[in-house]
């Protein structure tokens, strides 16, 4: 049971994450698709700070246009699986079949997404420069310390909260 919870919670924050990667299905903005998506996708939330030429530029909008039409309707039909977990949650009666349902229509929606997302971070990384591979591959490394250190302190700041008895 509380391993079906666990799922359930985190299927419905990948949903949440992914919530606000729709606003690429209106935006051509690297930065914006990757904040948003996937925990921040490698090449998107860096593209600014590596110095990318004109045609870098112009050649990633391309590869993100082309890409549109199979991203877009994905999105779409997470954010529809959602709305219906929502209703569904809402309705005061619980029907494990039809959450299972969902449930499973996310797992296909959001297997495809990240098939989606490793294809353009594919073609995008192929058309930096060695140089800034280098430096892209280094603030990714940054990146992840940041985070490690993050979940640390957290972890910590639980352990003295689990520690300290309560106060009367």
């Amino acid at each position: 049971m509380k391993s079906k919870l666990v799922q359930g919670m985190a299927a419905a924050a990948m949903v949440t994450m992914l919530s606000g990667a729709m606003a690429f299905g209106q935006t051509l903005r690297p930065a914006r698709f990757g904040r948003g998506m996937y925990g921040g996708g490698s090449l998107w939330g860096f593209a600014h700070r590596l110095n990318l030429t004109d045609a870098q530029r112009s050649q990633m909008k391309q590869i993100m246009q082309q890409e549109r039409p199979t991203i877009k309707p994905l999105m779409q039909q997470l954010s529809q699986s959602h709305q219906q977990l929502t209703q569904l949650e809402l309705s005061g009666t619980f029907d494990e079949n039809a959450v299972r349902n969902l449930a499973s229509q996310q797992a296909q929606t959001m297997t495809e997404l990240t098939v989606e997302r490793a294809r353009l971070a594919s073609q995008m990384f192929n058309l930096l420069t060695p140089d800034q591979k280098t430096q892209l591959n280094q603030m990714i490394a940054e990146r992840q310390q940041r985070r490690q250190q993050f979940h640390q302190r957290m972890q910590q700041q639980q352990q003295q909260q689990n520690a300290t008895p309560p106060s009367q």
